[in-house]
């Protein structure tokens, strides 16, 4: 049985730094429709605040696991 080189298994630095930027642009998108369409139906922006909270968090989530991602693929070079 003949191993697979390493190099079949690596994943491009750019697209696993890239990933989590793609990530929380998609999660302030849909945050941004939802507010739309919020407002559209005459409610107050004030009781998405749960909404708000959870996207904040993952996008400073998605920040950290880029910083984690970059740092790793340096450490393997």
């Amino acid at each position: 049985m003949n191993t697979a080189p390493r190099h079949a298994f690596q994943q491009s630095h750019l697209m696993g730094e890239a990933t989590p930027i793609l990530a929380a642009i998609l999660v302030l998108a849909f945050v941004a429709f939802t507010s739309w369409f919020w407002l559209d139906q005459d409610d107050g922006l004030l009781s998405l605040m749960p909404l708000y909270a959870v996207a904040a968090f993952f996008c400073i989530d998605m920040v950290f696991l880029r910083r984690r991602l970059h740092t790793r693929s340096r450490d393997m070079d």
